[in-house]
């Protein structure tokens, strides 16, 4: 096929135009285009990129054979064909109708991964977890710098002790990870409280500390006790309820009374508490808002029809017939 022809399957296609940098570009992707062994459109791809800029141009046969290996039949490990390209329209259908599909798969991976039980492995056991306190929490030397603290109670009361008259920085207070046996500059550490605002957006990006239960724990009591902190982030459900939990001593009859009818309904129905609540925090404080304002009429029908009734939510009744028939090896009929 000539550079002519080239030119009006390319203006044909879509009824558009190719853009090229400029007319070295152009003239470089229909010389390369032509003498390729393939004209898919991975190959054109990688010719039109490969042609923008001169040094790439350059160096175009060193970096085509490359891909020419890896894309054509040639490249075998362990005798298994590598196919670079898993994803076409004949075998998985479009990347419209395949996305979703990874998605839902990716989705169903993580809420798998949060319901599997968390154990101590002997790293984990063996690590040293303490509490910062720095006058400055963005230069650690500059003021007063506290370290070693072992609880969050203790690290809360240095950390109000801090004249507020002082304006060399801001006060934070940080979570500190130590592997007994290993040097110092090894540790873990970073501010997780900064002024008035507590980042758990960041723990996303410390797996050392999002993965170490006593370092979470450190972090959701920080959070239970300073209630009236900013939260970047979101926290998970496991952690909210520990949240609750802790703060329970310190809230008023009608809120602690709100916890314990959010826990209630969360457990008689799991499915139907996540279908009408965005958050444990936000359930708790209708409620706690309806037991103050005495608007409980349709929450007192709604526990007395529970009674009266006896039975479980058909959600709960399915998920305990699975599980039996799960351990006795019988076969799950559908319903």
């Amino acid at each position: 096929m000539n550079n002519t022809a080239l030119r009006a399957e390319v203006r044909s296609t879509n009824n558009t135009h190719m853009v090229f940098a400029n007319e070295e570009h152009e003239k470089f992707y229909y010389e390369k285009l032509e003498q390729a062994r393939y004209q898919d459109c991975y190959h054109k791809a990688l010719i039109y990129i490969l042609g923008i800029s001169e040094d790439t141009r350059n160096h175009f046969s060193q970096i085509y054979v490359l891909f020419d290996t890896f894309n054509g039949d040639a490249l075998h490990i362990s005798g298994v064909k590598v196919d670079i390209n898993p994803i076409t329209a004949q075998r998985t259908g479009t990347l419209e109708t395949y996305l979703p599909q990874v998605e839902d798969y990716l989705k169903g991976v993580r809420e798998a991964r949060e319901k599997e039980p968390v154990s101590l492995s002997q790293e984990q056991a063996e690590t040293e977890v303490t509490l910062t306190v720095a006058e400055c929490g963005e230069f650690h030397n500059l003021g007063e710098f506290y370290e070693n603290i072992p609880t969050v109670e203790e690290a809360v009361a240095i950390w109000k002790q801090i004249p507020p008259e002082r304006m060399n920085g801001i006060p934070a207070i940080g979570i500190h990870i130590h592997m007994p046996g290993t040097e110092a500059f090894e540790d873990v550490g970073m501010d997780i409280l900064t002024g008035n605002r507590i980042d758990l957006d960041i723990l996303e990006y410390i797996p050392d500390i999002k993965g170490n239960p006593q370092a979470m724990g450190m972090i959701a009591e920080l959070v239970a006790k300073l209630p009236e902190m900013e939260i970047d982030g979101n926290m998970s459900e496991e952690m909210e309820a520990k949240v609750w939990e802790m703060r329970m001593p310190d809230l008023t009859p009608a809120e602690q009374l709100a916890v314990e009818i959010d826990r209630f309904i969360y457990g008689y129905d799991t499915a139907l508490y996540h279908d009408n609540n965005q958050s444990m925090t936000e359930n708790v404080s209708e409620i706690a808002e309806a037991l103050n304002q005495r608007d409980t009429r349709d929450m007192a029908l709604w526990f007395a029809d529970i009674a009266a009734d006896g039975t479980e939510p058909e959600g709960r009744k399915r998920r305990k017939r699975k599980t039996k028939r799960h351990r006795t090896g019988q076969p799950q009929n559908r319903p």
